[in-house]
């Protein structure tokens, strides 16, 4: 059932994805945010010396992503919905193949059709925002570090700690709010003294976005941090 009601809300999604004008909050404004970066604009301007006089909150990574969706798809609205649509879906894939693992092909089915049946895609999968895109990856960091489980205790090796560290690191270039993570599994590791693979975890995650953050600010004549 979920199934078809999501077959009969694909014209709907299409209507949205192209619709030529404001859909939801900082849907337009970020679109405009892409055009100045792929016009050769700084995301944190001196607005001492002339504008544009928009700034942003967030990281520059799904700004860097959308302005170059725009030189190979000339319609401005598109490239931001479809990387929050694509965190979306993303999402449902993961939470799909999770469920496979877990419990079958029924389940592996039924979870993924509630999900992106259920009117959130609406509010978020297909508006230019970098919020599904950030949860697609912290989810997918997420079940790289505690998905596989061995008896009562959860198996993590280097290569996932550090591939988990790295979608965070992207996480956090999306938007600040996917430190949730970080500090989730940071509680988790000190309390279990696992410090080693909290670690290799932070050093993944912090010392990439960190190098982004140190040469934006840089660029920006320390606008970025302020």
């Amino acid at each position: 059932m979920a199934f078809a009601v999501l077959l009969s809300l694909l014209p709907v999604l299409g209507s949205r994805i192209f619709c030529p004008v404001q859909l939801q909050q900082s849907d337009a404004i970020n679109v405009e945010r892409a055009l100045i970066l792929l016009r050769g604009g700084e995301l944190y301007p001196d607005s001492a010396h002339g504008g544009p006089y928009l700034y942003t909150a967030y990281p520059p990574l799904f700004f860097w992503l959308e302005a170059g969706l725009l030189k190979i798809i000339h319609d401005p609205w598109l490239p931001g919905r479809l990387l929050a649509l694509c965190g979306y879906w993303g999402s449902g894939a993961l939470l799909g193949f999770w469920a496979l693992r877990k419990w079958g092909w029924s389940w592996a089915f039924l979870l993924p059709s509630l999900l992106l049946a259920f009117p959130t895609w609406v509010r978020w999968g297909t508006v230019d925002r970098p919020d599904t895109l950030f949860i697609f990856l912290n989810f997918y960091a997420f079940l790289l570090l505690f998905g596989e489980e061995s008896g009562e205790r959860t198996v993590m090796n280097t290569r996932k700690i550090l591939g988990a560290g790295l979608l965070n690191a992207a996480a956090i270039l999306l938007k600040q709010s996917s430190l949730t993570l970080t500090l989730a599994f940071s509680a988790y590791a000190l309390l279990d003294g696992k410090w080693k693979k909290l670690t290799l975890f932070l050093a993944a995650s912090l010392l990439p976005a960190a190098a982004v953050a140190a040469w934006e600010n840089v660029q920006s004549g320390g606008l970025f941090f302020y």
